[in-house]
Order: C-alpha cells, then sequence, then structure tokens
C-alpha cells in the first residue's frame, strides 16, 4: 500500500476558509487595547485607587494632586506648614489626543483619602481627540474609584 504524505490542495482552502471564518466571527469578542480617553482615564483611577489604599493600610490622609495640563501626578502626605512629604509620583498618558479638563478653580485636581478610606474631591473629566469623554469619579463615603462614560 502507498501512503500519501500532506494534503491536497482542496482540504488545504478548506481549511484555511473555516479558520478565517471562526476568526472572523470571534475577533469582535476579543479585547480591544484602550487608548485615548479611556486609557487616561483607567490609568488615573488605578492611581487613586492605590492611594486610597495606602491611606488605608498606613491610617493617615493621603492627597493625590493630578495637573490637568501634563497629566503629571502626586502622591504624598499632607503637613503642617506646608512641608508634605512626597510618596509617589509620574505622569498619565496623553494619548490619542487625550486631555484632562481643568478643575472647576482652574487649578490641579487634588483628591483626598483619609485613614478610614473616605474621600473628598473629582470627579476627573477626560476626553479624547474624537470627543469621546469619560469621568474618573470617587464616592465620598467609601472611596470607590470608578470610571464611566460621559
Amino acid at each position: 500500500l502507498r501512503s500519501e504524505a500532506g494534503l491536497s490542495l482542496v482540504e488545504l482552502a478548506v481549511a484555511v476558509s473555516v479558520l478565517g471564518l471562526a476568526l472572523a466571527l470571534a475577533a469582535p469578542a476579543m479585547p480591544r487595547s484602550r487608548a485615548g480617553a479611556d486609557a487616561t482615564a483607567h490609568a488615573l483611577a488605578a492611581v487613586l485607587a492605590r492611594g486610597r489604599l495606602a491611606a488605608v493600610r498606613e491610617g493617615l490622609e493621603l492627597e493625590v494632586e493630578v495637573d490637568a495640563a501634563t497629566g503629571a501626578y502626586r502622591v504624598r502626605t499632607p503637613a503642617a506648614g506646608g512641608a508634605d512629604s512626597l510618596l509617589a509620583g509620574g505622569g498619565l498618558p496623553l494619548e490619542g489626543g487625550a486631555r484632562i479638563a481643568p478643575a472647576a478653580d482652574g487649578r490641579a485636581h487634588l483628591l483626598r483619602f483619609g485613614a478610614l478610606g473616605r474621600a473628598e474631591g473629582g470627579p476627573v473629566r477626560v476626553r479624547d481627540a474624537e470627543g469621546r469623554g469619560r469621568v474618573v469619579e470617587v464616592d465620598p463615603w467609601t472611596g470607590r474609584v470608578r470610571v464611566r462614560e460621559e
């Protein structure tokens, strides 16, 4: 008996067609990377959540200051006499034309977390070049941070 190795051209074409159809059906369900306002808002939410966690864990008040123009943030403990203690700092991704709306008073956004997890400040609005908006909110009673569409 003679055995044939490999696939015929017809078998190969059918296999490629089935794989292509499966990929076309599955592609819309695959998670997409975040871009623009969505990425900036979720990065800010992560910074705020870590700030709240640190405040509760260490049993002290923390402030998170966000510069709307540059996306720079600082996490610090407020001290009497203005001598703050900087705990962390960095920059939020401002890709895809994302921009942070200025605070109501025109200055940097300032959000505070107490030792029991309560919060003050916000919301922070973020928009991208296409006009899509996200709002980062902090619940004043629980300190829970969430991102919602605007």
